[in-house]
């Protein structure tokens, strides 16, 4: 390249940065600047969270000495990490990201001390404290005519959520910080499936650059105490598993379709929110279109739907209830409109950073100029379909109206996965910056925020 064309590639990427930039500020400032008007009349205006708002939680200052050694660590990340994930082995890429993630996140939400690593899972809201008293098989029959009387989160999710810590709890593991700790555990093992599906694509290349981001994820924030990165690592092992059914052949795709349809089954009956999910399955269906797996996976994922019918719980009635239960609730008098447009997105911008909020405008810039260039057939066969399925997942979780608040917690679901957009405001001369800033944004969140997870 002559030195002109260096200088106009610099300034384009430049301009690209400066732009995405200022949309992640843009919207974050609007939603703030907009939030006394929305807060006006609202139960919660009158509560010692409304300051934070719409992020749930409080802005105090709460740093420490702990969180300084932190940082320390995730400045090492910044400075070592590309260069880490740039030699690593390819066989050890995706386990090494995903111990990474969790051990990082960990340490996070150490920072506030050892108590903090657990006691988010052990509120009166929480799963954790109701599924140490029940029986599993009753709970699951009688959850429909009882939900009414569950915590605001058991309710609000299928029976498996509480299922689960109830199998964990008579497994044994009894204490809050080992039902942390195994969350802790999917949340690593969901990032692994995040680095071993762009793997599976062939796109290795981008599964080392975005390694270190997925790692330094200013979600982790409120991943380290929250059950819905439980949910995300199973949801991500089901999205895992239908990329490898649908590029390998023979037995060995139909025995990857029946884990997707099984373990997407298994997402579902955790948390309703799986259904947005669709758009990313149908993305990575539409690079290999194959009806064998299809059908292969609708069966899986038919499986544990019909086990507990069987046992006296109707997933749809369940669903039905929810709604009901979100449409009668704060939901309610929370305007649409408000969380449709900015105030949802600003939740979400705080938990991706400014980076990855920057490649995906420059990724939907570009995928806007390509569909006008060669159709909307274009975007479908891109190789990069995946975060398209993403964006429209986010999407439909952001107009569906059941989400009003509390996203940065709810949509990590699929948040780490908007991360692969990160490719499109990186280079190489500029990985290290822009890791530096997800850095200082996951520490000021995690100093300034006082948030229930």
């Amino acid at each position: 390249m002559t030195s002109l064309q260096i200088l106009v590639t610099y300034i384009g990427g430049v301009a690209k940065s400066i732009r995405g930039v200022a949309v992640w500020i843009g919207v974050i400032a609007a939603a703030l600047l907009l939030a006394p008007t929305v807060l006006d009349g609202l139960p919660e205006a009158a509560t010692e969270t409304a300051n934070a708002f719409p992020l749930t939680g409080r802005w105090e200052w709460h740093g420490s000495w702990t969180l300084l050694t932190v940082a320390c660590i995730g400045a090492l990340m910044c400075w070592q990490g590309p260069r880490y994930f740039d030699a690593l082995n390819r066989n050890l890429l995706a386990v090494s990201t995903g111990a990474l993630s969790a051990v990082w996140t960990f340490l996070i939400a150490l920072s506030d001390g050892i108590d903090q690593v657990s006691s988010p899972l052990n509120t009166r809201w929480e799963y954790l404290p109701l599924a140490r008293t029940i029986d599993g098989s009753e709970f699951l029959q009688t959850f429909l005519a009882e939900a009414a009387s569950y915590p605001t989160h058991v309710k609000g999710h299928p029976p498996g959520a509480t299922l689960v810590f109830w199998l964990w709890h008579t497994l044994g593991f009894e204490s809050p910080l080992s039902a942390a700790l195994f969350v802790l555990g999917c949340w690593g093992a969901g990032i692994a499936a995040v680095i071993a599906t762009l793997l599976t694509l062939n796109q290795e290349s981008t599964a080392r650059t975005v390694a270190p981001f997925l790692v330094l994820f200013p979600g982790v924030v409120w991943a380290g105490a929250s059950a819905d990165a439980l949910f995300f690592g199973v949801l991500a092992m089901a999205v895992l598993f239908w990329t490898l059914a649908t590029h390998r052949t023979g037995w060995v795709s139909a025995l990857w379709a029946a884990s997707a349809g099984l373990t997407l089954s298994i997402a579902t009956n955790l948390t309703y929110g799986a259904m947005a999910a669709a758009p990313i399955f149908v993305m990575i269906l539409l690079q290999r279109p194959k009806l064998r797996p299809l059908i292969i996976s609708a069966l899986g994922f038919l499986v544990p739907m019909a086990l507990q019918w069987s046992a006296g719980h109707f997933w749809l009635d369940g669903f039905h209830l929810t709604r009901g239960f979100y449409a009668e609730g704060l939901a309610a008098r929370r305007p649409y409109a408000y969380f449709a447009t900015v105030g949802n997105l600003a939740c979400l911008f705080g938990a991706l950073g400014p980076v990855v909020v920057t490649g995906c405008v420059s990724y939907l810039s570009e995928q806007v100029q390509t569909a006008r260039a060669e159709g909307i057939k274009a975007l479908l066969n891109s190789r990069y379909a995946l975060v398209t399925g993403v964006l429209i997942s986010l999407a439909a979780a952001n107009f569906s109206g059941m989400s009003k608040g509390e996203v940065e917690r709810i949509w990590l679901l699929f948040s780490p996965w908007a991360v692969i957009g990160a490719t499109w405001a990186i280079t190489s001369t500029t990985r290290r910056q822009w890791l530096g800033a997800q850095l200082i944004v996951t520490l000021a969140l995690q100093a300034a925020l006082v948030s229930p997870w």
